[in-house]
């Protein structure tokens, strides 16, 4: 049974747009799953570690057929693909996928959190995912547009591309 997914992209390095075209591109093409829909392409301060260049960052919204933990398999490949290296944590990156939400699952196991723990803490993953789901509803932590709501940094998450230009 297939099940409605939210994937967030990010990239800091190289070319980014490209990076993040890149990203849609090959997770289109991976078995047990298809691309329904792209958010537009924003321009946000990093988070974690603020020694860094900007990032490019969107959501996309996908359909799986595929267990969670292949897809963490299938995103992780992908970034080794893009040159991915994990040298510090919240460092730079060339190409960043992180599971948002599965069908509504809530999955604490191992290197598998979902919803993703900082979801709710990240404006640039909220406001690319509430373009596509305003009132999705998140697990244990309540409706998107509510929790988006609450922030006032609105002009630190800059729109630089719709999403059929990337």
């Amino acid at each position: 049974m297939a099940e409605i997914i939210y994937l967030s992209l990010g990239s800091n390095m190289g070319d980014r747009r490209q990076n993040m075209s890149f990203a849609a591109k090959r997770l289109a093409e991976q078995p047990g799953l298809r691309l329904l829909r792209k958010s537009s392409l924003y321009l946000t301060e990093p988070w974690g570690e603020p020694d860094q260049d900007k990032f490019y960052n969107a959501v996309l919204e996908m359909e799986a057929s595929s267990l969670p933990w292949e897809l963490l398999s299938q995103c992780q490949q992908i970034e080794r693909e893009a040159g991915r290296e994990r040298k510090v944590h919240w460092g730079p990156r060339v190409l960043d996928i992180d599971i948002l939400w599965y069908g509504g699952q809530h999955i604490v196991s191992g290197d598998l959190h979902v919803p993703h723990p900082y979801l709710s803490l990240r404006l640039y993953v909220m406001k690319p995912l509430s373009e596509l789901v305003p009132d999705l509803e998140i697990p244990l932590k309540g409706r998107l547009d509510l929790l988006r709501a609450g922030y006032q940094d609105e002009e630190k998450v800059e729109l630089i591309c719709p999403s059929e230009e990337w």
